[in-house]
């Protein structure tokens, strides 16, 4: 059991849901003040602290469970920034990290600001580390499947696909200014831009059940 001791502090209101949410808000700032904690120190002394990684990510999953959006979407950002500054500090739970990332970029329930939080922060793996990612059993597959499956987001039919059909500007990679489609195109690029993921994305293109003709394939073209 995990207790949050509150030192000369009056109860939250509402009982034990009341300490509950204190104690979520409490680890994702904890988790926020690690990543400039970490920023600010020196890369030899970076390694003594890779052993705190898993209790930093224990704390999401139950954040995902209970749809606590705005926290896992605060605790997916303080994961980018570490991600930035020493991704191999991931190495030893990266998979696991990427099958949480993966589910709850395909979690439609959740916000679209922490499904594109998840899906930037495996786009910045592929960026800082993609050895790491290239060795990773699903990473390739699944981050190709995702990124063409959020694509297919925005149909003709919806009530903004004309404005978007329209839109060809995709240089601002912040999330209110692109739509998922934007985002996931931007991604492959950068992730295909490694020239290790373009076979895997060219398989997951050939055989995903996708509908793939309402988008094109961005950058990728067939392997020789």
């Amino acid at each position: 059991m995990t207790l949050c001791l509150y030192v000369h502090s009056p109860a939250p209101p509402g009982g034990i849901a009341g300490f509950l949410t204190v104690c979520l808000q409490v680890r994702i700032a904890a988790m926020e003040a690690f990543a400039s904690f970490f920023r600010s120190i020196s890369k030899k002394s970076q390694p003594k602290f890779f052993q705190l990684v898993p209790d930093l990510l224990n704390v999401l999953p139950p954040l995902k469970e209970s749809s606590e959006s705005d926290e896992l979407s605060a605790g997916f950002l303080a994961l980018i920034e570490l991600a930035e500054i020493s991704p191999k500090m991931f190495k030893s739970v990266f998979n696991n990290l990427v099958k949480f990332s993966i589910s709850v970029i395909a979690d439609k329930d959740l916000s679209d600001q922490v499904r594109q939080n998840a899906l930037e922060l495996m786009a910045t793996f592929a960026d800082y580390s993609p050895n790491m990612c290239k060795k990773d059993p699903e990473f390739a597959q699944e981050m190709v499947t995702q990124c063409l499956s959020l694509m297919t987001d925005i149909g003709i039919d919806d009530d903004d696909a004309s404005e978007w059909n329209a839109s060809e500007d995709v240089s601002c990679p912040c999330p209110p200014c692109l739509t998922y489609s934007d985002l996931s195109s931007l991604i492959l690029r950068r992730a295909t831009s490694t020239m290790w993921l373009e076979n895997s994305a060219w398989t997951v293109w050939q055989t995903s059940s996708v509908d793939r003709s309402s988008f094109p394939l961005p950058s990728l073209g067939s392997p020789g």
